[in-house]
């Protein structure tokens, strides 16, 4: 496997940040382009979990590009990157106020757009998921096609994850140990955690507590991050009368059934996905039904081993079916 060529982005949204990003990019198979509505190579950004970044993905990132060529024929080009605060990226709590979540969304929506890759797919898991949802919902015109593989909700994650990425860097700082929340939060460049252990503790603490608190106001939402009207709203509404019982009660049905809907054709710009993993406590299959219930998709997708290299084709199947590609296999 060929390393990433990691390159900085200078963000235009906030002086001084540098977002680290790479790209992996495979050519197709047909150069006649002339009056062809897929002329445009498919652009796939994946976004990882936790603080996962460019090397936790880029070996998925390789295997998506690899099996996504042939289902696009200009090609394809995959995007991973570090978040701010995390990798190779640089420090900042941003200027805006705004939680941090909300701060990755509009910094994937400028590099994407900085390097005129919109509108992409965007595919996400567990955080990743969240940030590329919200940028679906702030800047729609930017994205082609959303995977939240799979998607993360319910107050028990919201606390868990409040902890893990809040609660205990907050504490960790004011104790006088930046070190420490730079490791957490996988932090690589000199100059991002000289940085951070310059910040202001009160200031780091204010911007915990806020993600915090915003972060447990989805807590009896489907998915953390957005809530079930602008989640909604990601797709075209239905056209018709609701069936019989409900649309979230048969839709859930429908959906562990694994039968099709009768929808308005927006289930294809959502597509929603889960390991089949029954253990895993942060992404519990009833989270992946309801969230793929409020989007009204026609299926829950099964990818085992989510966001690993051997998941590349399955992603890259969804990754074709939100984008619509015209060569994509039948799931």
């Amino acid at each position: 496997m060929t390393p990433p060529r990691v390159r900085r982005y200078s963000s235009t949204r906030e002086r001084g940040l540098a977002l680290a990003y790479a790209v992996a990019s495979r050519e197709g198979d047909d150069d006649d382009d002339e009056n062809d509505d897929d002329a445009q190579r498919l652009t796939i950004v994946l976004t990882g979990g936790g603080v996962s970044g460019v090397d936790r993905t880029w070996a998925t990132a390789t295997r998506v590009a690899d099996a996504a060529r042939g289902r696009w024929r200009r090609g394809c080009a995959v995007l991973v990157w570090d978040r701010r605060n995390t990798g190779a990226s640089g420090f900042s709590l941003g200027a805006s106020g705004e939680p941090l979540p909300v701060q990755d969304a509009d910094d994937l929506h400028d590099l994407i757009t900085g390097l005129g890759l919109a509108p992409c797919v965007l595919v996400g898991q567990s955080s990743g998921a969240r940030v590329s949802a919200i940028v679906a919902s702030r800047h729609p015109s930017a994205v082609r096609g959303l995977v939240l593989a799979p998607p993360t909700g319910g107050a028990a994650a919201a606390e868990a994850l409040c902890r893990m990425y809040y609660e205990e860097p907050k504490r960790w700082m004011l104790a006088g140990d930046a070190r420490a929340v730079a490791a957490a939060w996988g932090m690589r460049d000199l100059a991002a955690v000289a940085a951070l252990e310059a910040c202001d503790r009160a200031r780091f603490a204010a911007a915990m507590d806020a993600s915090s608190a915003w972060m447990r106001s989805f807590a009896r939402e489907a998915m953390l991050g957005l809530t079930d009207g602008a989640l909604a709203a990601l797709v075209p509404r239905r056209r018709g009368p609701e069936p019989e019982g409900g649309d979230a009660e048969s839709g859930a049905r429908a959906l562990i059934a694994g039968e099709e809907r009768d929808d308005d054709g927006g289930a294809a710009r959502v597509a929603v996905a889960h390991s089949g993993d029954l253990t895993d406590t942060l992404h519990e299959a009833a989270t992946a039904v309801r969230v793929a219930t409020v989007v009204r998709a026609k299926q829950l997708h099964l990818v085992p081993g989510v966001f690993t290299p051997r998941a590349g084709e399955r992603l890259a199947e969804l990754a074709a079916l939100v984008g619509g590609a015209q060569r994509v296999a039948r799931l």
